[in-house]
């Protein structure tokens, strides 16, 4: 297992799924996306592709990498057209 950290596919999958689950507004949504998330973290240690270390710093780059995208765009106004999508 050279050259596993961090897990790539754990950081790919909580950077989109926590976007979903910051942009969508459902509760239930949220919760499936996350359970998502973490879903894939769990499988990565499960199927031996990765240590818990990888996944968990994995997981935490790919979290502050989709908070980073929320406050860098939406908060700024760029993502203004999505107000009205949403609606």
């Amino acid at each position: 297992m050279a050259n596993s950290f961090p897990s790539g596919h754990t950081t790919s999958a909580f950077a989109y799924l926590c976007v979903l689950a910051i942009y969508f507004e459902k509760k239930w949504l949220k919760m499936t996306f996350l359970f998502l998330a973490f879903f894939v973290a769990f499988t990565r240690v499960y199927l031996l592709q990765h240590f818990v270390m990888d996944v968990s710093v994995g997981s935490l780059i790919g979290t502050v990498t989709a908070v980073w995208v929320y406050f860098a765009l939406y908060l700024k106004g760029k993502f203004k057209w999505a107000i009205y999508a949403r609606k």
